[in-house]
């Protein structure tokens, strides 16, 4: 499917010695079988200012989930790099999170720095939550960003299906419904000061699988026949 995307938003890469991406937002996201309209525009840095890119060239690649790269067009542009999609065929064949990998070359020595890679999720319309649904649910107090978004309700989404104790190929409302308040509860467990509206205060979180609490699991498993009936 050619759905009109854009990339217009430059997101941010580092090189070498570099302490922080000079990023104004993010690539997409997009959907499975999206063809990008519009070259993504990646702002390079380095030691927290536009990199001179003068008399480099760069060579990028699209890694997918599977790990697999496919190699696309580049081009440098002042401090920012332009990297085309293909427009005869998609490459974002599964969900998952995708990074462009950027390799520059310095044309008068041969000398290569590779710069850090920049994240994207592509989404799916599998009856799961996307990134729009879920902030719909969760309110102002969602993460803002979209790799971090993704992240929670992949692995809240995983966590519901192994507590599943039946077939949800075709996912239940309260399974969807328990994906965004546990991916809510992962991501208020990762911060030490969790603020009255849900939301988190503190440095950039490591998130992992959360115990499922009783109210989320009675959403996913519910019980019949009152508390403490057979299920």
């Amino acid at each position: 499917m050619n759905r009109p995307t854009t990339a217009s938003a430059p997101n941010g890469t580092t090189l070498p010695n570099d302490q922080a991406a000079s990023s104004s937002g993010p690539i997409g996201p997009f959907w499975v079988g999206d063809i990008p309209a519009a070259p993504a525009r990646i702002a390079v840095a380095r030691n927290g200012s536009p990199a001179d890119l003068t008399g480099r060239t760069v060579a990028a690649s699209l890694v997918r989930p599977s790990g697999y790269a496919d190699p696309l067009p580049a081009t440098v542009s002042g401090s920012e790099v332009l990297v085309t999609f293909p427009a005869d065929r998609s490459l974002f064949a599964a969900r998952g999170l995708y990074r462009i990998a950027l390799t520059f070359t310095v044309t008068a020595t041969g000398a290569r720095e590779q710069g850090s890679a920049v994240r994207f999720p592509v989404e799916a319309e599998d009856g799961w939550h996307t990134l729009a649904t879920a902030r719909d649910e969760w309110g102002q107090a969602a993460p803002r960003d979209d790799v971090t978004l993704f992240k929670l309700l992949t692995i809240a989404r995983d966590q519901i299906i192994d507590l599943a104790d039946r077939d949800i190929s075709t996912v239940p409302l309260g399974c969807q419904e328990a994906q965004w308040l546990h991916a809510r509860n992962i991501y208020n467990a990762t911060s030490t000061a969790v603020r009255a509206d849900g939301g988190v205060s503190g440095n950039a979180p490591t998130f992992r699988p959360h115990p499922i609490d009783w109210h989320i699991a009675q959403l996913v498993n519910p019980r019949r026949g009152g508390i403490g009936g057979a299920a």
